[in-house]
């Protein structure tokens, strides 16, 4: 099993852009990607619907796939197994390729402490020794857990904590609602039956990485 590690890589000084570039260095993603998860990403043509240009002097960027990610946990019931880590260009955190018993794969955004064959649940009611990376509903999450990919309605998929670093603390609950404090200090509440994962979104390193220049993101 290959232990997950982020390089921070600094480059050398040979043009001007180099001089302060700092990224990162991911041993554990793979090249491979599943086909039957993605789809074509239209780019914005920097047209509104009248055909006028809005935006000036912007490029199109690189042509990129959309990986499908489930927000949503569909296979609740069905324990699966991480079986790959890949990048992902539309977000600036990685995912992972679960298999399922069932036969059926899925994507998940990537969580600190994930490691290659480790099994994820979902809905394990009433249990107290949730692992990391089960989804199941605020009501069944135990005080003081830190989860993220929280719904903002049940059933509607996960909609906050999402980005790379994010994370939340589970500190309240009331009959009907849970209090969730998020890493920016904000609390907001939620209701009971509201589903959220164990743990806190991967990436937190992306604080180091510096372009160098501006033009690096066109």
């Amino acid at each position: 099993m290959n232990i997950k590690t982020v390089l921070i890589k600094k480059y050398k000084p040979i043009t001007p852009g180099h001089r302060d570039k700092v990224g990162l260095k991911f041993n554990f993603l793979s090249k491979t990607r599943s086909p039957f998860l993605i789809k074509p990403l239209k780019r914005f043509k920097y047209r509104n619907s009248r055909g006028n240009l809005v935006n000036y002097n912007r490029q199109f960027g690189h042509k990129r796939l959309y990986r499908i990610i489930d927000f949503k946990r569909e296979f609740s019931n069905i324990p699966g197994i991480i079986v790959n880590f890949e990048y992902d260009p539309n977000r600036n955190t990685n995912i992972a390729l679960i298999q399922y018993e069932n036969g059926t794969y899925s994507y998940i955004l990537d969580l600190e402490g994930l490691q290659l064959g480790d099994v994820i649940g979902s809905f394990k009611k009433h249990n107290s020794n949730l692992n990391l990376g089960d989804c199941s509903p605020l009501k069944d999450i135990p005080l003081g857990t830190f989860i993220s990919n929280i719904e903002n309605k049940p059933n509607s998929g996960a909609v906050y904590l999402r980005s790379a670093g994010s994370y939340g603390l589970l500190f309240q609950k009331t009959n009907k609602t849970g209090k969730v404090q998020f890493k920016s200090g904000i609390i907001k509440e939620f209701s009971l039956n509201c589903k959220a994962v164990v743990g806190k979104v991967a990436g937190f390193e992306n604080k180091f990485i510096k372009l160098g220049k501006a033009g690096i993101n066109r």
